[in-house]
Formats: structure tokens, sequence, C-alpha cells
């Protein structure tokens, strides 16, 4: 057998998988296309198949985890994380993607990154406000659901921020300022009973 025959052995194996799988070796926003549509298993065939674009920062210079923390995609989240995801890759503004998920109001992917152990104050951001304070300024119903499942996980809701206000100084949304006074509220009530 000569070199020829494993060349072309070699580019019908990459050409097969590209049409089975959609993956091409190499291609570095594969991983972003994957979050997109929402192809968990095509996802998981890169973690395991090309490693090369896991960390790469594709559109929005967003690395894949941060644009699927962006997403709410929790699951893709997941996978990036037990495949090596580099979580201190920063978007084009250096946000993480503990700030992404409080900016966003998503609340699975902050269970997600709890659960892989990932610190939730992340002050790591020259503009000195975590993603609990940037889940505050949000207006939705996620972004209070967002807040409760901070304070859930053990984050100190009067944490000041860069300018010295706590999350509560800084929300005008009402479901976040309700969910404060709840939290603050059962606090207090355990408090009392542990008296």
């Amino acid at each position: 057998m000569n070199a020829q025959f494993f060349v072309v052995a070699i580019v019908t194996v990459w050409a097969l998988s590209i049409a089975v799988a959609g993956i091409a070796p190499g291609d570095a926003n594969a991983y972003h296309r994957a979050v997109k549509a929402n192809k968990l298993d095509r996802l998981r065939k890169l973690t395991v198949q090309d490693t090369s674009g896991l960390n790469h920062q594709g559109p929005g210079l967003q690395s894949p985890v941060m644009f699927a923390a962006l997403q709410g995609n929790a699951e893709a989240v997941r996978i990036l994380i037990d495949a090596g995801a580099d979580l201190t890759v920063g978007e084009k503004d250096g946000y993480t993607v503990v700030h992404g998920a409080g900016f966003q109001g998503r609340a699975d992917v902050l269970r997600v990154l709890h659960e892989k152990g990932v610190d939730l104050n992340d002050r790591n951001h020259r503009d000195g406000f975590t993603g609990l304070h940037r889940a505050c300024w949000g207006q939705s119903p996620a972004h209070a659901q967002t807040v409760r499942v901070f304070l859930e996980l053990g984050v100190d809701p009067n944490q000041k921020a860069a300018d010295g206000r706590t999350c509560g100084e800084m929300s005008s949304n009402h479901a976040t300022k309700q969910v404060l006074e709840a939290f603050f509220r059962d606090k207090e009530e355990r408090q009392k009973q542990e008296l």
C-alpha cells in the first residue's frame, strides 16, 4: 500500500465524520453553532473529537460556555464545564459566566455553575459588580428568580457593589424587592427560633 491510499482513507474518514456528525476538525465556531441550535449530542461529540474550539471566543468574543450561559442553555453549560471549559475566559468586555447568568436572569445556569463549584461571588470584572448585582438590575421575573437562586446558594444580599449599594438599593424590580424582603423576613424568623 502506498501513502496516497492512506491519504485518501484519512480524507474519506474525515469527510464521513463531517457528514454524520456535522463536525469539521478545527472548525472554531462549531461549538457556538451547536449551542445555538441546541444540538447537545453534537456538542458532546465535539468535546470528544475536537477540543480546539472549547474556549474559542467566537461571535461577540464569547466563549462557548459564556454563549451557552447567555442563551440560558444550562445543559450545554454543564457539558462544556465537564469537558474542561475555562470559566475565566471573559467575553469582549471581560464579563465571566457568573456575570452573564446574572445579567440575563438565568437561574438554571446559575444552579449548574454552583453544582460545578464555581464561585458565585465572582468580582473578577473591572467594574466591581458581581453576578448578583447584575441580576438585581434586571426587570424581568427571570431576574427576580435568579436573585432568589443566588440567595438560596448562599450569596450575601448585603454585599456592596463598586458604587457602595446593595442589591436591594440598586433594584427597581418589584419582584426582586419581594424576593429580598422574604429572604430577610425568613432569616429573622430563623434567628428568633434559634434563641
